[in-house]
């Protein structure tokens, strides 16, 4: 880049001095000039009237000598002239064809070049006779001038010295040293200083004053700014260690919540494989049901926290959506036994559809959707329909429709349903029960997704929700879908639901260490594991885990069930200790089971060492799956 100003920057005052310097030279140079040109004018005039009165008497004294060219008269005639007025300096005559008849010079040491020549023509009753040249010489004019206008150009140049001495002193004391004052302030002020009041002198001028009052309000709210600053960096930290002590909250609540509802619906499970009456059957089936709406209702809790502090994430696998379906169909068909409901599910995809997305948030707002729908319906049907539509090659757009035949919502109401714990009916007398956090809560997960819930309802005839959202199609089924329907799993299941026989000898059965510090967990496990091709060794924290890898090898040890919160030693610790073992027990199969259900806490799990993650509560079915995964049945 081109640098146009070569000089250093200046200051202000030096600013304005170079400015006044600069106009002082102009003003001089201009007055020189005027004082030149008037000069000049001067001699002029005073050359032109003397030269008329030279002439008029060279003229009439040498018209006769000239007319007869008597050169010895006009000689004296011009020395009388040279003599007379010395500031002549030169005179030459000539006859009528321009021939010199006298040439005379007196030049007192002035040269030609300070000389002003005017000519004049020897004229008789209109006829020229000759012409006579006069050459001024200026320097005596010059001189006079110069006497005249001296004192005025040392006058001019006093004034000019003086005004730009006053006007120095005068802006130096008016405006430099007030704005140096407020420069100074100002740069205290950004240090953050604690500073007194700024006060100008009463003769500053008045903006000068006002922008002091404008500093000195500035250092006010400098002062009052510091102590918001310092009242907000305390309500930082309080709301830091509010919102750290709400998530931890959160993460105990979900953890105190599972683990018993854990041992409730495995002790359910385990009841309904056994003799038992319709009627303790249907007993049952209200425990399981009550116990997984209850971990919806935390699991929404838990969601709807980590949406507003901006950590929610989608969490990619690939799923049945066949399967998907097949799970609503069995959650929701007792609902709709117990409420004499028809419900009905319409898939008009494939049976062989393989999504890549997010299987557990989606199924999260379609039972939302679904639970509201047998919620506000008494009789009637509860409808949910499903399409699926090419978006390309490897992408499709799946529609849902969640119809239902209840007691419907007004235009008014349809505003308000979508916020966060709002409901219908919200006063003490309310008829359907609930967070109002449902609907928020899935909006929020479907906009995560690329979507948006939208409603059409009429009071007394009914409602439908629908939405869209778009996933990856794949051609391969998950391995755990895989695992659902292995043989394994199935001949387990049916020969404990027929007559408990065991799969395997005893001494066949494939050894799992159950690490988990609550008794209730530990029976619940046991129970699933019973009659089964597993066995189970129960330790209590995961300091006792690291003891007995340390004493067993890859052979009589096939897989690990940590519990994450042990005391003494927790789950993490206790993964990270066996992976760093030289042995071959450091391999071993390792999966989370516990109550903290994040998905970051599953991510930070798997990159400790563990191998696979399963949330309590746990059904039978899924242990079964997830041991058979790992610990796969050779035949």
């Amino acid at each position: 880049m081109i640098k146009f100003w070569p000089l250093p920057r200046l200051g202000l005052l030096q600013q304005i001095s170079l400015i006044f310097c600069i106009l002082g030279v102009i003003l001089g140079s201009g007055l020189i000039v005027t004082i030149n040109i008037y000069e000049k004018q001067y001699i002029k005039q005073q050359l032109i009237e003397q030269n008329e009165r030279v002439l008029s008497f060279l003229s009439a004294g040498s018209l006769n000598a000239v007319i007869s060219e008597d050169r010895p008269v006009l000689e004296t005639l011009v020395e009388q002239v040279l003599t007379t007025d010395p500031d002549i300096i030169k005179i030459i005559l000539f006859n009528e064809v321009g021939k010199i008849l006298v040439e005379r010079g007196n030049l007192n040491g002035q040269g030609a070049e300070a000389s002003i020549s005017f000519s004049h023509d020897v004229v008789l009753a209109g006829e020229t006779f000759g012409t006579i040249e006069l050459y001024w010489g200026t320097l005596s004019f010059s001189e006079q001038v110069s006497q005249r206008t001296r004192p005025i150009i040392i006058l001019a140049t006093l004034i000019v010295l003086i005004m730009t001495g006053s006007f120095y002193v005068s802006i130096k004391y008016f405006i430099i040293k007030p704005i140096s004052r407020i420069n100074g302030k100002l740069l205290q002020l950004s240090d953050s200083t604690q500073i007194a009041p700024l006060n100008l002198p009463k003769a500053a001028a008045i903006e000068f004053g006002n922008l002091a009052e404008s500093v000195n309000s500035l250092r006010q709210s400098q002062n009052h700014r510091e102590q918001i600053l310092a009242d907000l960096e305390v309500a930082k930290d309080k709301a830091e260690a509010s919102n750290e002590a709400e998530n931890k909250f959160l993460a105990v609540m979900s953890h105190e919540i599972r683990t018993p509802i854990n041992g409730i619906m495995g002790m359910a499970d385990m009841l309904k494989e056994g003799h038992i009456t319709d009627e303790q059957d249907k007993y049952i089936d209200v425990i399981i049901n009550s116990s997984e709406n209850l971990m919806i209702i935390v699991d929404d809790i838990l969601d709807f926290s980590r949406i507003e502090k901006n950590k929610f994430n989608l969490s990619i696998n690939r799923f049945s959506f066949f399967e998907l379906l097949g799970h609503l169909e069995n959650e929701f068909s007792f609902e709709a036994k117990n409420k004499n409901l028809q419900f009905s599910i319409i898939n008009l995809a494939t049976k062989d559809l393989v999504l890549v997305g997010d299987e557990g948030h989606l199924k999260q707002v379609l039972i939302n959707l679904l639970s509201n729908a047998f919620k506000f319906t008494s009789d009637g049907n509860v409808t949910l329909e499903t399409d699926v539509k090419d978006i390309s090659k490897n992408n499709v757009e799946i529609c849902f429709q969640i119809k239902d035949t209840g007691i419907g919502i007004s235009a008014e109401n349809q505003k308000k349903i979508f916020e966060e714990f709002k409901q219908i009916d919200d006063g003490f007398d309310r008829c359907y029960m609930g967070l109002g956090l449902g609907l928020s809560l899935s909006q929020k997960i479907v906009e995560k997704m690329g979507g948006l819930i939208t409603v059409k309802s009429r009071e007394g005839i009914g409602s439908c929700f629908s939405f869209s959202v778009s996933m990856e199609k794949s051609k391969e089924i998950e391995r755990h879908d895989i695992d659902l329907r292995t043989s394994d799993v199935v001949s387990v299941l049916s020969s404990m639901k027929n007559n408990g026989t065991k799969l395997n000898e005893e001494q066949n059965k494939k050894k799992v260490l159950l690490v988990e510090d609550c008794i209730t967990n530990q029976e619940v496990v046991v129970a699933m594991l019973k009659n089964t091709r597993f066995k189970v060794d129960v330790v209590q924290n995961g300091k006792e885990a690291l003891e007995y890898v340390k004493h067993h090898n890859q052979d009589n040890l096939h897989a690990i069930l940590m519990d994450i919160s042990t005391p003494e030693m927790d789950g993490i610790t206790a993964t990270q200790e066996i992976r760093i073992l030289n042995d071959d027990i450091s391999k071993v199969p390792i999966i989370a089971l516990t109550a903290h259900a994040y998905n970051d806490e599953k991510d930070l799990f798997i990159s400790s060492g563990m191998d696979d993650y399963l949330a309590k509560p746990v059904r039978k079915r899924q242990l079964l799956a997830t041991l058979t995964r790992w610990v796969p049945q050779v035949h």
